[in-house]
């Protein structure tokens, strides 16, 4: 809560927050033949990474305000999460991207920062379409659909 914390601080963390989820994003893209380039994946990345998206999800969720600086980085980064990889570990970092994308959606100051990602967001969840998890698969055309009723 924000008066053990102080606003200051809470600022400070949630800061950190999207920072570290875009660095973990963007390094499973990083090409691993370059050898100074972090690895895709290392012990424990598939839980960190986890943890990272449950704590944003539940900001996004329960205290929007805070999370609103941060909206018109994130989404991209969820997309980056939930494509790519098919990977059995990797399913719930994908569902909690795709409940991201979900929440983003309904924050009252963010319809417009939505609708300017609707394109990519839409055609960027195509791909989990044909995941072998007929879970991800369901939550997938639940995000879609959700971002198709934008107005």
């Amino acid at each position: 809560p924000v008066v053990v914390t102080g606003e200051k601080r809470l600022q400070d963390l949630i800061n950190i927050l999207a920072r570290g989820f875009v660095e973990f994003a963007n390094a499973r893209t990083i090409d691993n033949s370059d050898p100074s380039s972090p690895p895709k994946h290392f012990e424990g990345w598939n839980d960190l990474m986890t943890g990272l998206l449950a704590s944003m999800l539940k900001l996004l969720s329960s205290n929007s305000d805070v999370m609103l600086p941060y909206v018109a980085g994130l989404i991209p980064n969820f997309l980056v999460v939930c494509s790519v990889s098919s990977q059995p570990d990797d399913i719930p970092s994908q569902l909690l991207a795709l409940q991201c994308l979900v929440a983003v959606t309904h924050l009252p100051s963010t319809q417009r920062i939505c609708k300017a990602h609707k394109v990519t967001v839409t055609s960027g969840l195509g791909e989990l379409m044909d995941h072998p998890s007929v879970i991800l698969r369901r939550a997938a055309v639940h995000t879609r659909n959700v971002w198709f009723m934008l107005e």
